[in-house]
């Protein structure tokens, strides 16, 4: 992400078009949550956690994989330090087409894709339903709420991709 807003000559330190701001320092994009620091950089939540439980800055080539794919949980325990032919190589395993809308997606997680995926997790949360911690289960139930929540936010989306 980086390296694409700087190819594309975008500031590092704002919200990326078509994010939506939480709160005045923090904000969503694409699933993540953004933070301002306190020396003023911009950072993914998840980034910045991990750097504070390292005790140092992260390198370009370190990457942070969420372990239950959920985007928004930034808990250390969540969260694994990885480089980037491990991270290619773990959400290369869930590639395929989703199950919900056809649309082949590599972000996709749970044999969804990335829209359908983080509705489920944006549905668990509001509704307090726990992530099982069997990988098994946990992709039955995230496919099987996956299959039958309806957004017209995704639907939307599903149009767009497929013209």
């Amino acid at each position: 992400m980086h390296y694409q807003r700087v190819a594309n000559g975008l500031p590092m330190n704002t919200p990326a078009k078509g994010s939506v701001r939480k709160d005045s320092e923090t904000w969503e994009h694409k699933g993540y949550l953004y933070l301002r620091t306190a020396d003023g950089r911009v950072v993914a939540e998840h980034r910045y956690v991990m750097e504070r439980h390292l005790g140092r800055r992260l390198l370009a080539t370190e990457l942070v994989h969420h372990k239950n794919e959920n985007k928004t949980d930034n808990s250390i325990d969540n969260l694994m330090l990885i480089d980037t032919q491990t991270h290619t190589s773990l959400h290369r395993a869930h590639r395929g087409p989703c199950m919900a809308c056809g649309v082949d997606d590599i972000h996709g997680a749970h044999c969804l894709c990335a829209l359908h995926s983080q509705a489920v997790f944006r549905f668990m949360e509001k509704n307090n339903v726990p992530v099982p911690d069997d990988p098994q289960t946990r992709t039955i139930v995230i496919l099987g709420i996956g299959l039958v929540i309806s957004s017209n936010e995704i639907e939307d989306r599903i149009r767009a991709l497929k013209k």
